[in-house]
């Protein structure tokens, strides 16, 4: 851990969606997760998240959809426009919580190895604790008009 905050950001190809994250963690030392679900699996989507970031999305005029399947549990945010999901969203008892997916992140970083993920079989309060302690806490989104 650092004590200095560091800066990313990201988004969607046309920037519709975009993001910016306040960690203390190094993310290019993290090694990301790849969920082994047909969804994930199909997109490539690779996540980092950080319980203490904080995130602030932004989300432009332009439609987005909001993809759920499994547990119910997640809304994976697709631009309408470019097709890119930069990061899935969940409440859980009242508060947001978020991953992204460092495919997004602008400036790319380069990772040599990731963590396959396979949550087939979990049930839901497993899920749900696993997202309280892992994903960023601390999420705003803002609907730009």
């Amino acid at each position: 851990m650092q004590s200095e905050q560091n800066q990313y950001r990201g988004g969607c190809h046309c920037s519709n969606i975009s993001y910016q994250l306040s960690s203390r963690r190094d993310w290019q030392k993290l090694v990301p997760r790849q969920c082994q679900c047909s969804f994930c699996m199909k997109h490539n989507n690779r996540y980092l998240s950080d319980s203490a970031g904080r995130l602030q999305v932004s989300i432009g005029q332009q439609r987005v959809s909001y993809y759920r399947f499994g547990h119910q549990l997640a809304d994976f945010m697709v631009c309408g426009c470019c097709g890119v999901m930069p990061l899935v969203c969940s409440v859980i008892d009242g508060k947001r919580y978020a991953v992204i997916n460092i495919n997004t992140l602008e400036p790319a970083l380069e990772y040599s190895a990731v963590v396959a993920v396979d949550h087939n079989g979990e049930g839901l309060e497993t899920r749900l604790q696993q997202c309280r302690e892992s994903w960023i806490a601390d999420v705003t989104i803002i609907a730009e008009n």
